[in-house]
């Protein structure tokens, strides 16, 4: 399991934020989440932590939050 703390550091670095800008409740659009941050979302969640993330399970994610929740299940 993933804490909530590391996965919002791992988004920051995905879309090159200053560490410390996220906090969760952000909109992944405001943040410049897109096509190539949902990529290597995926691939990142899969090599640091085996986690296997299909698509459609992020695919309706509008915050930090909805992701963390989304790779929980």
């Amino acid at each position: 399991m993933i804490e909530k703390s590391q996965f919002v550091a791992d988004i920051e670095r995905l879309v090159e934020l200053k560490a410390g800008t996220l906090k969760g409740d952000e909109r992944l659009d405001a943040v410049g989440w897109d096509s190539l941050a949902v990529v290597s979302f995926i691939a990142h969640m899969d090599s640091k932590y085996g986690i296997s993330v299909a698509p459609d399970r992020i695919q309706g994610a509008k915050t930090v939050q909805d992701l963390f929740t989304a790779i929980q299940g």
